[in-house]
């Protein structure tokens, strides 16, 4: 039985005759591996594209929230050492600029560059309803130990944080919580300081 018996497709192939189709059959085979390869690269970075950007923004996220938290530091330790809460934005920077901490860079984000919005600036003296508890009054000289745990004390929604601009917000009790837009909780932080409308 020779080769011409076989079938045409278990005939072996018969080997380039020159040179010049040996190198095109080469670089054939290598394009395709070439194309193969920045394929498979583009479909992984498709599909690793919406993780690095859900990481980014828990990384914004963690930002804000982690500076709230120093905040909240520095805030006890101001009361630990007076007596009594910051109530002044001057004298709370002097004292912060004593202790070696960048007051600017403290009371801004460094995300977006807007500065973090804090009790006594919005409303010097004022009141404030936590959901379900008693109304609390503060004077202007700032709260007091009597205040609620939920008082806030710094809020900061930054825009490049996340889709939704949550609001972030830093408690009297030191607690950093996290609140939607519209959320009644949300409401009611940023209506501190605004005076309330009176019934028809």
């Amino acid at each position: 039985m020779d080769a011409s018996d076989l079938p045409a497709d278990l005939v072996p192939a018969q080997p380039p005759s020159s040179v010049n189709e040996l190198s095109r059959l080469w670089s054939t085979t290598r394009a395709f591996r070439v194309f193969v390869v920045i394929g498979g690269l583009g479909l992984l970075g498709l599909l690793l594209l919406p993780v690095m950007v859900a990481a980014r923004q828990s990384d914004r996220k963690t930002h804000v929230r982690n500076a709230l938290k120093q905040l909240g530091v520095y805030y006890a330790l101001y009361e630990g050492q007076f007596k009594a809460y910051p109530s002044n934005t001057p004298a709370f920077e002097d004292w912060l600029q004593k202790c070696g901490m960048d007051a600017k860079e403290l009371l801004t984000c460094s995300r977006c560059g807007n500065r973090l919005s804090l009790l006594w600036e919005v409303a010097p003296s004022g009141s404030y309803e936590p959901q379900g508890c008693v109304k609390y009054t503060w004077p202007d000289t700032g709260p007091t130990d009597g205040a609620p745990p939920d008082l806030p004390i710094a809020w900061h929604r930054c825009p490049l944080a996340n889709v939704g601009d949550d609001l972030n917000v830093l408690y009297f009790q030191g607690r950093v919580d996290v609140f939607a837009i519209g959320s009644p909780a949300e409401e009611a932080i940023l209506n501190i300081g605004r005076p309330t409308p009176s019934p028809k």
